[in-house]
């Protein structure tokens, strides 16, 4: 049963991939003059071992010149396909989830979608039972991805290739060895049936000691999904999003805590009113960007 909630709480915060209306105005990222073109991203070039790998999806829409049946939906579990090679050469498989979407006839002309890669591909991580979580981590290597997107035009598939990215993944060393090792550990202990108080305990003290580490906002996040075992669930995983959204403004995990916090507050008044304390709070950050957007009503 444990393995079980572990599981579906991480689903539900490994799924919330967003999919947002926006002007595009860097022409960089543009990587065809088609009447329908996407382009990627990384958050950056280098990464550590089961450090999360950030990729953002642009997708331009020329209307008029293309009338597509339905919306694309951003989600490798959907119309997007994620093709990621290592430096042999080889193409990695995708350990990701699968869907299925009502689609909607209206779209923007302008899309915008973000992933952890770590939700799509590599190894289980080194500890008891991570596969049942879907906790995995990329190997130190080189690699090359690229996004096939699929959308309908009168009935018919067609796709569209995006740009090729490159990114590295490098082993942890020094500081961000030790960090790694309490990373592992803390998913071993709470696997062994530590307490929640002993769990948060962890977090915390790895929040002193290593504030800077890469892995600090993937402890959060794994501390929110062994949370369901807190008493009054709802109401503390909650106020746990909307702590973690404020005091990291430009976290790339706060794409996915803004849409699960959208499943714990009802009533969409109340969400609203959130949002807007949250954005004055996080002025020209990530955070903003996405919150803007949220309270425009482009996520639907």
């Amino acid at each position: 049963m444990k393995k079980q909630s572990i599981f579906l709480i991480t689903f539900l915060l490994a799924s919330a991939t967003l999919v947002f209306s926006f002007s595009i105005s860097n022409s960089a990222h543009e990587a065809s003059n088609q009447n329908i073109n996407i382009s990627i991203k990384t958050s950056k070039s280098s990464y550590l071992e089961s450090e999360p790998v950030w990729v953002e999806y642009f997708v331009r829409i020329v209307k008029g010149k293309i009338n597509l049946d339905f919306k694309p939906q951003l989600d490798p579990g959907a119309d997007i396909k994620l093709i990621l090679l290592n430096s042999k050469n080889d193409t990695m498989n995708y350990v990701g989830g699968r869907g299925s979407y009502l689609g909607t006839k209206n779209y923007p002309d302008t899309l915008w979608g973000i992933i952890n890669l770590l939700h799509s591909f590599g190894n289980p991580e080194k500890f008891p039972h991570s596969v049942f979580g879907r906790i995995f981590y990329l190997p130190e290597d080189n690699y090359q991805l690229e996004v096939l997107l699929h959308y309908y035009v009168n009935g018919k598939v067609e796709s569209v290739t995006s740009n090729k990215v490159t990114f590295s993944i490098m082993k942890p060393s020094g500081e961000e060895l030790e960090a790694h090792e309490k990373f592992l550990n803390l998913y071993e202990q709470f696997g062994n049936g530590c307490s929640y108080d002993k769990i948060k305990l962890i977090v915390t003290e790895f929040d002193n000691q290593y504030n800077n580490s890469v892995y600090l906002d993937r402890m959060k996040y794994a501390l929110l999904s062994m949370s369901f075992i807190e008493p009054n669930f709802t109401a503390y995983a909650e106020q746990f999003l909307i702590d973690a959204i404020d005091s990291n403004p430009n976290s790339y995990y706060n794409f996915n805590y803004i849409r699960t916090l959208k499943e714990y507050v009802n009533q969409n008044t109340e969400f609203e009113n959130t949002l807007k304390i949250l954005s004055g709070n996080s002025k020209n950050t990530i955070t903003n960007t996405i919150i803007d957007h949220e309270i425009k009503g482009h996520i639907k």
